[in-house]
């Protein structure tokens, strides 16, 4: 079966994460020598071991994982994994951040019908807004790929569902 997969950036998130590790470390090594540098070796860790952090358990652990095939698309974050056969699907599309409000461009899927009201869905990788009216599958920043990349996938895998909503376009 033909699968298409995109991924977050993982590298740059782990680099980042070594760097900022590193950067946070020093400081207490200095410390520990009884090196006198002011505030700077008591707060450079502070700030920047929970950015490492970060960076480290949402680019490297927590990665997103996207697969577009024939009988549907797929979103996998660390162990918890969702899909949607394209029968259920009305379109999916990236959304710019201006239509929207947030600062970064979201790869959205529009079910045909919105999913029933059903609490805390914490166990799923992917959020439902119903401001949108679609799932959010994750932040065009954090893939590695372009919206082309993800159309012509789309577009060859599952004709007729790449797109975004009319009036979506300009939705806040």
């Amino acid at each position: 079966m033909e699968r298409q997969t995109f991924r977050t950036i993982r590298t740059g998130s782990a680099i980042a994460a070594g760097l900022l590790a590193v950067a946070g470390v020093a400081p207490v090594v200095l410390l520990i020598r009884h090196v006198t540098l002011g505030p700077a070796p008591v707060l450079a860790p502070v700030i920047l071991l929970p950015i490492a952090a970060y960076a480290f358990w949402f680019g490297v652990v927590r990665h997103i994982s996207i697969d577009v095939d024939r009988t549907g698309l797929a979103v996998s974050r660390g162990p918890r994994r969702w899909s949607v056969p394209w029968g259920d699907v009305r379109e999916v599309g990236v959304l710019p951040a201006s239509a929207h409000g947030t600062p970064s461009d979201l790869l959205v899927a529009w079910p045909r019908t919105a999913p029933a009201a059903q609490g805390a869905r914490d166990h799923l990788p992917i959020v439902f807004d119903p401001d949108l009216g679609g799932y959010i599958l994750g932040q065009m920043h954090r893939l590695a790929a372009t919206p082309a990349q993800l159309e012509a996938a789309v577009g060859r895998l599952a004709p007729g569902k790449w797109g975004v909503p009319t009036g979506q376009e300009s939705a806040s």
